[in-house]
């Protein structure tokens, strides 16, 4: 490495600096078009952390905003008076949410962070601490409707039959001969079903505990 570095040197005594030099002497050409903008637009996230995820249009005071925070408050004030606060995340297909993608995700950021937090419960004119209860309230019905679809689906993948019988059941239908007629199975494959059921409450239990 020292040869290479001496010879470069003794060729720029020779012809000049400017025919051979080293790569950190050499000029950087100017950045293409989208590299800059790329860079704008870096530089302006960098400053602007709050800019709502790069959605500009949801900006404080802007008409997407406002409708935005109107339609939140309805969604709140029915949560309230039904006292179903699963509202208050995205209107998927069976989730029983109300509110849309962008609401939703406002509200996790809100979750995530005091400061944004204390923001967001100002535009909705109501309190941080009563900001926050929501939000804890929120999250525990998400948590809550979870672990039900996820009972139901293994419920589903392990034999029709349990989810037949835990509405007959709880129709008042507690007689093994009556249950069989109805499901249209035999009184020991109603017995069996009949444990198997046990067992799955038994394990939704303990982890619900844990």
């Amino acid at each position: 490495m020292t040869d290479i570095l001496e010879y470069i040197k003794k060729m720029q005594e020779m012809y000049g600096d400017d025919v051979i030099t080293t790569a950190d002497k050499i000029n950087r050409p100017d950045p293409k078009p989208i590299v800059k903008e790329i860079e704008a637009i870096n530089e302006f996230v960098k400053r602007n952390p709050r800019a709502d995820g790069g959605r500009i249009g949801f900006a404080q005071g802007t008409p997407q905003r406002l409708s935005l925070i109107n339609n939140l408050k309805s969604a709140i004030a029915e949560a309230k008076k039904t006292k179903n606060y699963n509202l208050l995340k995205a209107a998927r297909r069976e989730t029983g949410g109300v509110l849309s993608e962008q609401t939703a995700k406002f509200l996790n950021m809100a979750a995530n962070d005091k400061d944004y937090a204390k923001s967001f419960a100002k535009e909705l004119d109501i309190s941080t601490k009563e900001f926050n209860s929501l939000l804890d309230k929120r999250a525990t019905a998400i948590q809550e409707y979870g672990r039900s679809a996820s009972q139901k689906s293994s419920l589903k993948r392990v034999n029709p039959n349990k989810i037949k019988m835990i509405n007959l059941i709880n129709e008042g239908v507690n007689d093994i001969s009556l249950l069989a007629k109805k499901l249209k199975i035999s009184k020991t494959k109603v017995s069996e079903i009949g444990n198997a059921l046990y067992k799955d409450i038994y394990k939704a239990c303990n982890n619900n505990t844990n």
